[in-house]
């Protein structure tokens, strides 16, 4: 039983709208609306002429007889082969050789490694189980928890692997990718007749396998491969598509984010593509009315994202940076507002994202989605996205030409080079602020991240104050990432507890309280110093989440030159509490070594190949200090108030994969308030053995010297001076 204190605050996380949509949808299915919606069906007996609207006829057979192409981005996909090949260089033969694995039933899944999935792929065999799911039950009488990891079903049915297909045959005139797509759509849709299976389960998967074979379309158009009848299967498919979408919109309505985003464009996408198609007026105008009241509630004026994700914030910029461009193809042109909303996204992400590595903190739901996997870039390069957004926008690049650029060639045609001005965009200037629920420190070695976010809707991980940190492309601390939704026990969603950030817990509880998977009971940080100086820059922010202890947690963070890092956690207020402290680091060897008297401070050194870096932790009383590995223990003692040991120790950059890394935990039971100190150096052959005096209130470092108020004080940190010759380095 969930007590009304909790009830009350998913209340005031969520607001009541997306309640009172969820009810509709709950009254719709139980009802058997939903089920009237979409029946059940036969492909065999839906027939072409059904799905043309009256009057259309016309347009519908120059469709059907090859006449007239799908009206996307560009006129034909061919002619955009010289741009690609030299964008692609020698990652062409990457594409190449996806088409010969996928040939081979083995296909990429959530953008990591290959699997196999069978000739043709079992489409209801779930790869991360083995298991197959009955397909011959309406989607509504299917349990999601009766699938496993649900997301293992559906990832191969979004169809990512038609935009690779396309591509290589734009590029390379290959038709053997054209092939390869007939199949594999003919081979689904034998599999999976119309609202039966679990891949009719969720609207978003529908709308994106609906963008997916519209692309698909319109870029292999002039294949010999799609026939009359591979024309006219897949145009009643996508019908069928558009159909179930609109059966159950009061679902996406509840979710009230990307799934919202995902249906509204798939139909903006149908309706006007498919103009010809019965339903199309009412899809276009549904889709756009969507799109525009989505844009402006789930994209803050400073530009994050309303899931809190830098992985979902990309996702919804494809969305709508697609859907921004097919208004304009179509001369339907959406309002100002949704360019000033995506130029902030745009601004946010660009604050976030490493230029040089295209990489950012891994924070908030991941979940592997690339919608638009338009580029070769990897799927941590966040590039391709910016780029994009900054020609729609502004029409000129955010960075230099470069394979980033291949996306914003798919979206905008063979004129792509001609909307772009002269030059680039300005660089981004190094700064601080709360843009996004990160405030981001930026010096030319390194950077620092602080997660300090105001919720209005539900928040993805319970990381408020993670500190991310990074030395060129080193991430030495790190975000663990999200690994699986629905897995078996501790594996259902358990990285996003408090206890795996880079924070402090109390109490060995979450510093949210957790009312399902997905939903927390919201509680926002607060921003309350925020500085740039030469040579340092310096945040100080504070949450509440453990108000029902009467606990508040203030860190500071501050970075001299990049290369040094001080982060002071006070947590204050009344009573005894066992406080811990957790860091995490990529996989590599970390030695500790304890210093002076007692359990602290103690010195962690780590070793990276080449790269090595030492974190010093000192506490207002004394510490223990525990590290695992993979849910091991490496040393020091186990860490009894942490989530399972079995989840310590790990990172997940990309959906159901995950890899060791280093798991540093420092608890102290203290009467408050009481004090963390850590101190991240990468250079520590320079560093003094021990940089923090005994009182806890000097730090010394070779980067420059922190003196901070005695513990209790409203503001911990008194003064930074760095050395004249370390100053214009920030």
């Amino acid at each position: 039983m969930i007590p009304l204190r909790v009830l009350f605050g998913a209340l005031r996380t969520v607001g009541w709208e997306q309640p009172l949509w969820w009810l509709r949808y709950r009254y719709q299915l139980g009802s058997g609306v939903v089920a009237i919606r979409s029946p059940l069906r036969r492909w065999e007996d839906l027939r072409f002429e059904d799905a043309v609207r009256p009057g259309a006829e016309v347009d519908a057979a120059r469709y059907l007889e090859g006449e007239e192409a799908p009206r996307l981005f560009f006129a034909s996909a061919r002619s955009l082969a010289p741009q690609l090949v030299d964008l692609m260089g020698p990652r062409l033969q990457a594409l190449l050789d996806e088409v010969v694995l996928a040939s081979a039933g083995r296909y990429r899944l959530w953008e990591d490694s290959f699997r196999s999935c069978g000739i043709p792929p079992a489409w209801n065999r779930n790869p991360l189980t083995g298991r197959d799911q009955d397909a011959s039950l309406h989607w509504t009488m299917i349990a999601e928890r009766t699938t496993g990891d649900v997301k293992g079903l559906w990832e191969l049915s979004r169809f990512a692997i038609a935009y690779r297909l396309v591509r290589l045959y734009a590029a390379a005139g290959e038709e053997r990718a054209a092939q390869h797509f007939v199949r594999l759509a003919d081979s689904w849709l034998r599999a999976n007749p119309p609202n039966s299976g679990p891949q009719w389960m969720s609207g978003q998967e529908v709308g994106l396998r609906a963008m997916a074979w519209t692309f698909g379309l319109a870029g292999l158009w002039g294949s010999p491969a799609l026939t009359r009848e591979v024309r006219m299967r897949l145009a009643v498919g996508l019908r069928e598509h558009g159909r179930r979408i609109t059966a159950s919109l009061a679902y996406a309505q509840a979710q009230g984010n990307n799934h919202l985003l995902s249906e509204a464009s798939a139909l903006w996408t149908l309706g006007l593509v498919f103009p010809w198609m019965r339903e199309s007026r009412g899809w276009a105008d549904c889709g756009r009315a969507m799109l525009i009241a989505a844009a402006r509630r789930q994209i803050d004026p400073d530009g994050g994202y309303i899931q809190h994700s830098i992985n979902y914030q990309r996702l919804a910029a494809q969305i709508l940076a697609w859907s921004v461009r097919l208004g304009e193809v179509h001369q339907c042109r959406f309002p100002q507002e949704m360019y000033s909303r995506l130029r902030a996204m745009r601004d946010c992400l660009a604050d976030l994202v490493d230029d040089r590595s295209g990489r950012a903190p891994n924070f908030g739901h991941n979940d592997g989605t690339l919608v638009l996997p338009l580029a070769t870039c990897d799927f941590e390069d966040y590039r391709p996205v910016v780029q994009t957004l900054s020609l729609i926008c502004d029409g000129r690049r955010r960075y230099p030409r470069g394979a980033w650029d291949e996306e914003a060639v798919w979206l905008q045609g063979e004129a792509s080079d001609s909307r772009v001005q002269g030059g680039t965009s300005p660089a981004a200037v190094p700064r601080a602020d709360a843009r996004g629920g990160m405030i981001a420190l930026t010096f030319a070695g390194g950077r620092g991240f602080l997660r300090c976010a105001k919720f209005r809707n539900r928040p993805a991980h319970a990381d408020q104050l993670h500190c991310d940190l990074w030395s060129g492309e080193l991430n030495f601390a790190c975000d663990a990432g999200t690994f699986l939704y629905s897995g078996d026990p501790p594996w259902e969603n358990a990285l996003a507890a408090s206890g795996v950030h880079n924070t402090v817990t109390v109490d060995g509880l979450d510093q949210m309280e957790r009312v399902g998977r997905f939903l927390w009971v919201a509680e926002d940080a607060h921003a309350e110093r925020i500085e740039l100086h030469e040579g340092y820059e310096l945040a100080i922010a504070s949450h509440r989440g453990y108000r029902r202890f009467g606990v508040l947690h203030r860190r500071a963070l501050i970075g001299i030159g990049g290369q040094a890092w001080v982060i002071v956690d006070d947590l204050l207020g009344r009573g005894t509490h066992t406080l811990r402290l957790h860091w995490l680091a990529p996989d590599g060897d970390v030695q500790l070594t304890s210093v002076g008297q007692g359990a602290a401070p103690v010195h962690a050194d780590y070793t990276w190949g080449d790269r090595r870096a030492r974190a010093t932790v000192w506490a207002s009383s004394g510490i223990g200090v525990s590290t695992v590995r993979a849910g091991e223990v490496h040393s020091g003692g186990d860490d009894v108030d942490t989530p399972p040991r079995e989840v310590r120790g790990w990172r997940s950059l990309r959906y159901a994969s995950r890899e060791p890394a280093l798991s540093l935990a420092a608890h102290m039971t203290a009467v408050l308030p009481a004090r963390f100190v850590t101190i991240w150096v990468m250079d520590p052959h320079v560093t003094s053995d021990l940089p923090i005096d005994s009182s806890g209130l000097a730090i010394d470092l070779p980067a420059g010297a922190v003196r901070l108020h005695r513990l209790g004080s409203l503001d911990p940190i008194a003064s930074v001076i760095v050395p004249t010759a370390a100053r214009g380095a920030g």
